[in-house]
């Protein structure tokens, strides 16, 4: 009987042998046809065989240029991604400012709807921790080679209690422009480029009360600064004061070497009309007065350079912020790439943040002026030439690059949006001559005490 059923048993085998074979032929040749495009791409394709690809969602404030500089960069991490059977792709939020864009993004939080990451002005970053509603990141820094990057743009309003809770986007941060030709006429000294030794707020005074000069529409300004509580702080700290709150947001300004700034400015804009006050600026702003040769001296941050680096009316030069000795400081603004806490794609959003550090990722968005100076050194002394422009020299450019480790976080708090614009009103009071230095100080405090204590 058994010798009966050999060949039909032998058939049965045959046949299962040959769709076996069939079915591998298959498999392999697709491997193949993969591997191929896997190589002529330059990137091992490992999705075949990990699973479908995972898209994750980056929220952004929706603007043409940065919808087509960060679509630009996307083409470039999803294909490294890929290994990982991730897919990045944008949520442009339609926005005007960050006020909504944060509103929005919040709402989508507590829907269930909450993006992979966003990007989000810094200054929330105290509201956003106070509330849980981002992610601690702490473990995951040491993913990074800190050493590619300035180590202060890691420093700012993310970090609480050690805990760090953003990856900054870009930086910028603060220097004193200053016209060369001002002060070659006048006969005065350039102020100093040290930032182990920078002139002090005093000194800046009397030069500024020297290069001041004319009247309306002829005036030539001696000294201009932006005026918000953001800008005071390293005022504040070069002049050896603690600056504008303790650990616990109790606000600091009449402390003697704080007040002494606000004595300083009083005496510049008020008694020496040496500085710009709100009503010197309706018609022409303190950047364009600087660009047109009528402002000596400006404090004000990097984002400027871009304009500064085309000026063809006078000779410009970058100086360290006023300061004492080995007190030398800059304001940092830096906003950052957050993870919401109800992302369900914390790790794949995490490795595209580390993408997004890359290099390459970098390049593109400092080229394309998008989010500020890269935080990448090596992106950095790259395009420095380019970026800070043929106008200024090699010792402008030197003190432009010491300024980002000079950096120290800016003075934000959960009540930073409503109380700086009531702040800067009383500083505009000072620098008018309505109010005192002593009232208007203490109607700061007041405001920032009271304002932070609701928050809290």
């Amino acid at each position: 009987m058994l010798k009966k059923f050999m060949p039909v048993w032998s058939m049965l085998i045959c046949l299962m042998v040959l769709v076996g074979c069939t079915n591998t032929g298959t498999s392999s040749s697709g491997n193949t046809s993969e591997s191929q495009e896997s190589s002529a791409s330059g990137v091992e394709n490992e999705s075949s065989t990990a699973g479908p690809l995972e898209t994750v969602q980056i929220a952004i404030s929706a603007s043409a240029p940065t919808v087509e500089g960060m679509n630009e960069v996307l083409d470039v991490i999803n294909a490294r991604l890929a290994e990982k059977n991730i897919q990045a792709e944008l949520l442009e939020i339609p926005s005007d400012g960050w006020v909504p864009f944060y509103q929005k993004l919040m709402a989508l939080q507590a829907a269930g709807n909450a993006p992979g990451l966003a990007q989000i002005a810094e200054f929330y970053m105290p509201v956003m921790i106070s509330k849980n509603q981002i992610t601690d990141l702490t473990d995951k820094l040491s993913e990074l080679n800190m050493e590619d990057y300035f180590d202060k743009a890691f420093q700012g309003a993310s970090v609480v209690d050690g805990k760090t809770y953003g990856i900054p986007s870009g930086q910028y941060s603060v220097v004193m422009y200053f016209n060369k030709d001002l002060f070659d006429a006048a006969g005065l000294a350039y102020p100093s480029q040290d930032w182990d030794n920078p002139t002090t707020l005093q000194e800046v005074a009397e030069m500024a009360r020297q290069l001041t000069s004319g009247s309306g529409a002829d005036k030539i300004y001696g000294f201009g600064t932006h005026t918000s509580i953001l800008h005071i702080e390293h005022y504040l700290k070069g002049n050896g004061g603690p600056g504008v709150y303790d650990e616990n947001y109790k606000c600091l300004l009449m402390e003697p070497l704080n007040l002494e700034v606000y004595q300083i400015f009083g005496q510049m804009a008020v008694q020496d009309k040496s500085m710009l006050n709100s009503n010197d600026t309706k018609v022409m702003g303190a950047a364009d007065l600087f660009k047109e040769g009528r402002l000596a001296i400006y404090v004000d941050g990097t984002w400027n350079q871009s304009a500064f680096r085309d000026i063809d009316k006078f000779t410009p030069g970058i100086a360290a912020v006023p300061g004492k000795a080995g007190k030398g400081c800059s304001a940092s603004f830096l906003d950052q790439w957050i993870i919401p806490a109800g992302s369900e794609q914390k790790d794949a959003a995490w490795q595209i943040i580390k993408e997004i550090l890359a290099e390459d990722s970098q390049t593109i968005l400092f080229d394309r002026s998008l989010f500020g100076i890269t935080v990448r050194q090596d992106v950095l002394e790259q395009s420095l030439d380019g970026f800070v422009g043929p106008k200024f020299d090699e010792a402008d450019r030197e003190v432009f690059v010491e300024s980002l480790n000079r950096l120290i976080p800016a003075p934000y708090t959960p009540a930073y949006s409503e109380l700086n614009p009531r702040y800067t009103a009383e500083l505009s009071q000072l620098t008018l001559g309505t109010l005192s230095v002593e009232e208007a100080v203490s109607n700061m405090v007041e405001i920032c005490d009271t304002m932070n204590a609701r928050e809290n």
